[in-house]
């Protein structure tokens, strides 16, 4: 992505260049997404309020190539909450287990309907996610491959959407590390 000085990064939401040690960075394969701190609180955007700063998702290898090769995250919009994410972080199942990208958030649309998404997206009908009323759609930036992927490694797998502060998402070495000490413990007690 960008990085002129040791110690200083550019921000990926409005482009300034800050101190790392004030700001948060991600470490990608080619380079770092960063934030600065002004950023990290809610951003306002095309009279949007983009108010979270990374929304994790489970995703089928479907929904992934549809990120990589469109630049679009679809979901029904029953499964999102009034938060909006600066970042869309992607964690995929089965063999892989595992937070492998993230893209940050152009735009949003709501409430979008069926047809529409269906002409859009050329999704075809025997999707199982595809057969809801109304759809968020999300606009990303390029997919990036994170660095360090991060693992399941013996925790639950992600089922379902949640939000982290970009700084805990930077921060985190493992899944388990953006599950929050309540999460755990319960996992712990079911084994």
């Amino acid at each position: 992505m960008y990085r002129k000085e040791i110690g200083k990064s550019k921000c990926e939401i409005c482009g300034s260049v800050f101190d790392k040690s004030k700001g948060s960075v991600i470490l990608i394969k080619d380079g770092e997404i960063g934030i600065c701190p002004l950023c990290h609180d809610d951003v306002f955007k095309d009279g949007l309020r983009y108010n979270v700063d990374v929304m994790i998702v489970p995703v089928s290898e479907e929904s992934l190539k549809l990120a990589a090769e469109n630049g679009v995250y679809i979901c029904p919009s029953r499964y999102i909450s009034r938060k909006l994410p600066k970042f869309i972080a992607f964690y995929r199942g089965a063999k892989i287990g595992a937070i492998t990208n993230i893209a940050k958030v152009i735009d949003t649309a709501s409430r979008v309907s069926r047809q529409k998404v269906c002409a859009f997206a050329r999704v075809t009908t025997d999707s199982d996610w595809i057969n809801e009323d109304r759809f968020e759609i999300f606009e990303l930036g390029p997919l990036a491959t994170l660095k360090f992927k991060l693992i399941k490694d013996h925790c639950a797998p992600v089922q379902s959407r949640f939000y982290r502060s970009f700084r805990q998402f930077a921060q985190a070495r493992m899944l388990k590390d953006l599950y929050g000490p309540s999460r755990i413990s319960s996992e712990l007690r079911r084994k």
